[in-house]
């Protein structure tokens, strides 16, 4: 059995009021197979209308999955270690991206701790629901764009600066 007490912002709080431009399941489908088609598009040098954000890319060089100056992205170049990854199944390429992103959130000023309570509350969210952002520390509103990126969560308007 699961209690919850204290502040249930640490779970998540859907919205209050209704998107009137809500997303339904099968959009969020599409839109995370597009944002992931992206990276995995990149990686083999595949030429694509838009190219991953720079979080993506900068990730893609500390995984050691690229080489190359993200600041360039065209520069860059698929590893060894970047093929071996495109090999495994989808799951397993998004956990090998979390787990190198909770291992270098140190040098992106980030508290590991604060990433993997954001990534746990995630996994405890529902598919579709809208959730408000305003509880969110710097770090877990970092977080929500470099994911975005990922296709991992869907975020029409951006708020925080």
């Amino acid at each position: 059995m699961l209690i919850v007490s204290g502040d249930t912002s640490s779970f998540g709080v859907p919205c209050e009021s209704k998107d009137k431009n809500h997303v339904d399941i099968p959009f969020l489908d599409a839109y995370a197979t597009r944002q992931w088609e992206t990276i995995l598009h990149f990686l083999v040098g595949t030429e694509m209308p838009e190219e991953p954000g720079g979080g993506v890319l900068e990730l893609l060089k500390q995984s050691k999955l690229m080489e190359g100056d993200p600041s360039r992205p065209r520069s860059m170049r698929i590893t060894h270690s970047g093929f071996a990854f495109l090999l495994q199944d989808i799951n397993a390429q998004i956990w090998t991206l979390l787990l190198q992103y909770l291992e270098h959130s140190t040098s992106l000023n980030m508290d590991p701790v604060d990433v993997l309570h954001f990534l746990f509350m995630l996994g405890s969210l529902e598919l579709g629901q809208d959730y408000s952002t305003s509880m969110l520390t710097d770090t877990q509103h970092i977080m929500l764009e470099d994911l975005r990126d990922y296709g991992l969560v869907f975020q029409r308007k951006v708020r925080w600066p």
